[in-house]
């Protein structure tokens, strides 16, 4: 079932607009060293805000979060429009065995859904490990590479060899409209 993400606030998401009114500090009618303390607090709350917010970070989870990460917009001649990223993970329980394997993404793609990460990795956890980087290019031949798609409803991972002994996930970051 596809739906349009509204990201779970988690992790920071601090308020870097106003918390206090300037005016109502600077009408106080309290010691000026006060006021002083009161308006550099003010300050140093923000910036740490501003700090806190702009760190990325993300939950890996099936659901849609928020990434932290702010991106211009680029349909808009207006590039000083921040609109937040947002994060999923998609899982594979197995790659494929020379072909495509694809598993829904659950997020609604819209003419302003932009993808700007579409990355992940796969993990082979028999007697032997191994890790793949997810797509892969491989330097044996051009069949071993693992390519990785996304269209409106799934995320697509094509093999031209047998990799099904391998499972993955894919992070998605987005911005919407």
């Amino acid at each position: 079932m596809a739906f349009i993400p509204k990201p779970v606030i988690t992790g920071t998401a601090l308020p870097t607009t106003y918390i206090w009114e300037l005016a109502a500090i600077e009408d106080l009618k309290i010691d000026p060293d006060f006021k002083r303390l009161l308006l550099r607090l003010y300050q140093n709350i923000a910036e740490t805000n501003s700090a806190v917010n702009t760190k990325a970070n993300g939950i890996y989870d099936r659901q849609v979060a928020t990434s932290s990460k702010l991106f211009f917009s680029s349909n808009t001649a207006n590039t000083s429009q921040l609109r937040p990223g947002i994060e999923t993970a998609v899982i594979f329980p197995a790659l494929p065995n020379a072909g495509t394997v694809s598993v829904a993404h659950n997020i609604k793609c819209t003419t302003t859904t932009e993808f700007v990460i579409i990355e992940g990795a796969a993990s082979k956890k028999t007697a032997a490990f191994s890790y793949l980087p997810l797509p892969f290019a491989s330097s044996i031949d051009v069949a071993h590479n693992i390519e990785v798609t996304v269209d409106a409803t799934n995320v697509n991972i094509t093999t031209g060899f047998n990799y099904s002994a391998y499972s993955g996930v894919i992070i998605l970051e987005l911005i919407l409209q």
